[in-house]
C-alpha cells in the first residue's frame, strides 16, 4: 500500500494536480493530507494577494478567521460531500478548494452580478 501511495503522490507531484477520484481513494494519508493543506493555503494567499492589488477576490473570508491544517482539510471534504455529484471523477482538488472557499465565504459584491 505504502509504495501505491508514493506512487500517486509522485504523479502528483510530476502533474501538479490531484484529481478527486485519487483523492478519495488516498485522503486519509498524512501525505495526501499535507498536499491538500498546501493547496489551502495557496488558495488564501491568492485571495490575499488580490484584496492587496484591489482586484476583485475569489471569495471573502470573516475577520475573526482562524485557519488551520484541519480547517483547510474539513473545507474541502464537506464541499465534496456537499457536492459530489457535480463533480466528474478528474476534477481537480485545487479548484474544488477554490469553488469551496467561494461556496462558503461568498463576497457580497459578487451575489449582485
Amino acid at each position: 500500500m505504502k509504495i501505491i501511495l508514493l506512487s500517486i503522490l509522485l504523479i502528483v507531484n510530476l502533474w501538479g494536480v490531484m484529481t478527486l477520484e485519487t483523492y478519495e481513494k488516498v485522503k486519509n494519508s498524512e501525505e495526501a493530507k499535507a498536499y491538500v493543506i498546501g493547496v489551502g493555503r495557496g488558495v488564501l494567499s491568492t485571495d490575499v494577494f488580490l484584496s492587496i492589488y484591489k482586484k476583485e477576490r475569489l471569495f471573502c473570508l470573516p475577520k475573526d478567521h482562524v485557519e488551520d491544517g484541519n480547517y483547510l482539510l474539513n473545507i474541502l471534504n464537506k464541499e465534496i460531500e456537499q457536492n459530489r455529484s457535480k463533480y466528474e471523477n478528474d476534477a481537480q482538488i485545487e479548484n474544488i478548494m477554490v469553488v469551496a472557499f467561494m461556496n462558503k465565504y461568498p463576497c457580497l459584491y459578487n451575489l449582485y452580478k
